[in-house]
């Protein structure tokens, strides 16, 4: 199969409508049943895939950051809540400068609002 196309921006006149193209203004492309099946696949299956690892692989890794965080509160504690203050103070800073003062947050501050 072979497809032959116009776009060529010489091919339109001063207002702006198609003329006629001649045969160095025409762009000869030929189907090969291998470019439509890749063409298929990139179109159709290549964004379901990564929907579907997305989904499947979010709770994996959210699990795996949970049961690190479990594992650092366990070995040492000292270092687990000093963390956990130090998240206690960001947040309270957050509420404070988003509600009472009114100050543009910077992205590092929207990022940790939106979390809350």
């Amino acid at each position: 199969m072979t497809a032959y196309l116009f776009f060529n921006g010489r091919n339109m006149d001063s207002h702006g409508k198609a003329v006629w193209a001649e045969m160095k203004d025409i762009i000869k492309y030929e189907y090969r049943i291998f470019n439509i099946f890749k063409g298929l696949f990139l179109i159709l299956f290549l964004p379901l895939m990564l929907v579907v690892s997305s989904f499947t692989l979010l709770p994996i890794f959210t699990g795996c950051i949970f049961y690190k965080v479990y594992q650092l509160a366990k070995k040492r504690p000292k270092v687990f809540f000093t963390i956990l203050s130090f998240l206690v103070v960001i947040c309270v800073l957050i509420f404070v400068f988003r509600g009472f003062l009114s100050v543009k947050l910077t992205l590092f501050m929207k990022y940790l609002k939106g979390l809350f």
